[in-house]
């Protein structure tokens, strides 16, 4: 599990900057809480829609930070 979420780490950072914030971030967690092999794929797909929403409120909307967002300028 730890050699998983270190690759999918990794991935995210390369990701942001091609895609974008908000589908690296997507796919961050997908892929994060697929590690832990306790949730089916379409509860692991709500649950990263949700913290993806969640972040980008977070930081955009309530705290004003401009996020990355990437080489195809999505989102």
């Amino acid at each position: 599990m730890v050699l998983h979420l270190a690759v999918a780490l990794t991935a995210y950072v390369f990701l942001m900057w091609i895609l974008g914030f908000v589908p690296s971030t997507f796919l961050f967690v997908l892929v994060a809480v697929a590690a832990w092999r306790r949730y089916s794929w379409w509860v692991s797909t709500v649950y990263a829609a949700g913290v993806t929403l969640l972040l980008q409120l977070t930081f955009r909307v309530a705290l004003g930070m401009p996020l990355p967002s990437g080489l195809l300028g999505l989102f």
